[in-house]
C-alpha cells in the first residue's frame, strides 16, 4: 500500500508534468503564436496523439521564423520552473525571483505575455514596475492569466502545516511582482485553492464536487491579503481603498464564472465543453486571457473531465478561440494534482525536460531546500549584454555561465528562416538539466549562401493562386479538411503548403457568388522572381506584352498571357 508522502510526490509529478505537457499540446492552438504547420489542424476540438513539430511565424519586430520542437513548452512552464527555483531556496525567494528569475527569462523567453515582460524589463532596470515611470499605468492595468499559470510551486510546497492564509499570502506576493490588477491575483487564488482541493482530496472526487467545494470557500481564500509596505506606497490611501472595491468586485465576478460552471455541470457528462467555456468568455479573443476567466475555465474543464483527463487537457489545448496553452496547462495541473501522471502516457516522457521537471517537482514536494543554488548578485542588463555579445560567437559544445549563475553547454543551433538577418536558435543544456532555446540574430546581415550566377531576374519558387468568395469556407476546406498546412496569413487570403495561395475576390458581386460557383477567376500560375523590373524589361525586349502591372509596401508584380491566353503572374516580395 502507497504510503500518503509516495501519493502526495506522484500527485505533485503527475500536476506539474500535466501543466507542461498541456502547454505543449495547446501551444501551436494559440491565436497569437502565429503557427504555420499546427494550425493546419485549426476547425474543431481534436485528439492529439502526439505532440508535434512546427513553426513558428514572426513578426515585423522579430522578422524570422521558428522551429518548435515535438513537446517544446512555451512561458507558461519557463516560469512555471522560474518559481519552484524561487520557492526551493526557501526564505528570499521572492528576491530571486524579482531580481534574478525574471530578468534573464527575458532572453530565453517563448511567448511571453506582454505584462510579464514589461515587469521582468522594469526589473532588469533595478526598478519594480509599480516604481517604474514607464511601466506603472499599464502594470496597475495588468489582470491576465500570467500569475495563474506559475503558482503550481507554491501549493506543491506548500504541507498541511501551512492554512489557507499562508499560501494565498504567497500567490498574492508572486503575483505583485508582474501583474497589479485584482483579475490577475483573484485569478491565480481561485487556481490555487483548486489546486489544493485537488492535491489533498483523499477519495475520488464525485462529479462536479471540485467545483462545489471551490465555490464554497473561494470567498474566504481569496480575502485580499497583506501586501508589501514599498507596494502599498505606490498608492494613496483614497486609491487603495477604491483597489478593495475592485476586489471584491472581481471576488464577485468570479463567483459568477463559478456559477456558470456549476449550472453546466449540474446536466452531469452530457454538459458541453464549447458552450460553457463561450458563456464564459473563455473563447472570445478579447477576453479569453484574463487570470479569473482562464482560472474558471480550468476548473469547469478539470470538473467536467475528471473521469477521462486526457480528453480534459485535449479540449483544452485545441478549443478554438480560447488561450489554449495557459488554459490546458492550467487543467491539466489539476488533473494531475488528482490522478498523478499515469495517464498521461507517453506524453509524459515526450514533453520537453521530463526528468527536470520530475526532479523539481520531487523537491518541492519534499522539502528539499537549497537544491537550487543561489545567485549572490542580481541580474543586471550589463549581465545580459555581455552574455549576448558572447552569444554571437559561442559553436556547439561550448560552455558557459549563465547571468542566473548556473552553467551550461550550447547542444544544437538551428538556422532560422529570415530574409533580413542573420537569426539563429541556439539550444543550450543547464547543469541541471533545464533546456533553454534562445535567439541569436544579427540585424542587416544574411546567413552565407554559396555563390551563384544566376541572372538578376532568377525564378525563385513557383505556385499558384487560387481566387475563392468566402475565406471562412476555403480556411475550413484547405486547412481543416485537407490539412494544408498554413505558411502566411494576410487581411486578402492565406498561402498553404508554400504553393497554393488563396484570395479573396473583392467585386462586391462575385463575393456573394457561392463557394462552389464557377464564375470566379480562373487559377493562375504565380512565380516569384528576385527582380521583377529585371525580368519585365527582359520580357518586353523579347515582344511579349505586359498586360497588368501592380504594386505595394511588399509586393510588386505584373501579368503576361502565354501564346494560348492562360494568365501567367510574376512577382517580387521585398
Amino acid at each position: 500500500m502507497k504510503t500518503t508522502s509516495t501519493v502526495r510526490e506522484e500527485r505533485a509529478v503527475g500536476s506539474f508534468l500535466a501543466a507542461a505537457v498541456g502547454d505543449a499540446l495547446g501551444w501551436p492552438f494559440e491565436g497569437r503564436a502565429r503557427k504555420s504547420q499546427a494550425s493546419a489542424h485549426a476547425g474543431s476540438t481534436r485528439q492529439l496523439a502526439e505532440l508535434e513539430k512546427w513553426t513558428r511565424s514572426g513578426s515585423r519586430s522579430q522578422p524570422y521564423r521558428e522551429p518548435i520542437g515535438a513537446g517544446d513548452y512555451s512561458d507558461d512552464t519557463q516560469l512555471l520552473l522560474s518559481t519552484a527555483r524561487s520557492v526551493l531556496l526557501g526564505d528570499g525567494w521572492w528576491e530571486h525571483y524579482a531580481f534574478v528569475e525574471l530578468p534573464f527569462w527575458l532572453s530565453y523567453e517563448r511567448g511571453g505575455g506582454g505584462a510579464t515582460k514589461r515587469a521582468a524589463q522594469a526589473w532588469l532596470a533595478g526598478k519594480a514596475p509599480w516604481e517604474s515611470n514607464q511601466h506603472r499605468a499599464k502594470y496597475f492595468e495588468a489582470g491576465g492569466n500570467g500569475v495563474a499559470m506559475r503558482i503550481l510551486p507554491h501549493l506543491l510546497e506548500a504541507d498541511s502545516s501551512k492554512d489557507a492564509c499562508s499560501i494565498a499570502r504567497e500567490i498574492v506576493a508572486n503575483g505583485l511582482s508582474t501583474h497589479g490588477h485584482p483579475r490577475a491575483l483573484v485569478g491565480a487564488l481561485l487556481h490555487g485553492m483548486a489546486l489544493w482541493l485537488s492535491l489533498q482530496q483523499e477519495e475520488m472526487l464525485e462529479f462536479g464536487a471540485l467545483t462545489r467545494a471551490v465555490y464554497q470557500g473561494f470567498p474566504e481564500w481569496a480575502k485580499l491579503t497583506d501586501v508589501p509596505t514599498e507596494w502599498r506606497r505606490a498608492f494613496s490611501d483614497s486609491e487603495f481603498r477604491d483597489y478593495r472595491v475592485v476586489w471584491d468586485k472581481t471576488i464577485c465576478e468570479s463567483m459568477a464564472l463559478i456559477e456558470i460552471a456549476e449550472d453546466a455541470l449540474r446536466l452531469g457528462p452530457l454538459s458541453a465543453g464549447p458552450e460553457t467555456l463561450h458563456k464564459m468568455g473563455a473563447l472570445n479573443p478579447k477576453t479569453n486571457g484574463s487570470g479569473t476567466i482562464t482560472a474558471a475555465a480550468a476548473l469547469f474543464l478539470a470538473s467536467r473531465y475528471a473521469a477521462t483527463p486526457l480528453q480534459g487537457v485535449q479540449v483544452a489545448a485545441t478549443s478554438i478561440g480560447a488561450d489554449t496553452d495557459t488554459m490546458a496547462s492550467m487543467c491539466g495541473s489539476i488533473l494531475g494534482a488528482i490522478h498523478g501522471d499515469e495517464w498521461l502516457g507517453h506524453f509524459a516522457t515526450s514533453v520537453q525536460d521530463s526528468r527536470y521537471i520530475r526532479r523539481i517537482a520531487g523537491s518541492l514536494v519534499n522539502k528539499q531546500e537549497g537544491s537550487n543554488p543561489r545567485t549572490e548578485h542580481r541580474v543586471t542588463k550589463r549581465d545580459c549584454k555581455s552574455f549576448e555579445d558572447r552569444l554571437g560567437d559561442l559553436e556547439v559544445g561550448v560552455g558557459i555561465r549563465l547571468p542566473d549563475g548556473r552553467q551550461s553547454v550550447l547542444r544544437n543551433i538551428e538556422p532560422m528562416f529570415s530574409e533580413s538577418a542573420q537569426a539563429d536558435l541556439c539550444i543550450f543544456e543547464t547543469e541541471d538539466g533545464q533546456t533553454l532555446p534562445m535567439k541569436r540574430i544579427v540585424r542587416g546581415r544574411r546567413a552565407k549562401q554559396a555563390p551563384t550566377h544566376q541572372p538578376p531576374d532568377e525564378i525563385l519558387r513557383v505556385g499558384i493562386k487560387v481566387f475563392v468568395s468566402n475565406l471562412v469556407v476555403a480556411k475550413e476546406f484547405y486547412v481543416g479538411k485537407l490539412r494544408l498546412p498554413v505558411v502566411k496569413e494576410y487581411p486578402s487570403g492565406f498561402t498553404v503548403a508554400e504553393v497554393i495561395s488563396v484570395h479573396s475576390t473583392t467585386s462586391e458581386a462575385q463575393s456573394n457568388l457561392s463557394f462552389h460557383q464557377t464564375s470566379l477567376p480562373a487559377p493562375t500560375p504565380c512565380i516569384r522572381v528576385a527582380n521583377v523590373d529585371s525580368l519585365a524589361a527582359r520580357l518586353s525586349a523579347e515582344g511579349i506584352v505586359i498586360t497588368t502591372v501592380s504594386g505595394h509596401r511588399s509586393i510588386k508584380a505584373f501579368t503576361i498571357l502565354d501564346p494560348f491566353g492562360n494568365v501567367l503572374e510574376f512577382f517580387e516580395a521585398r
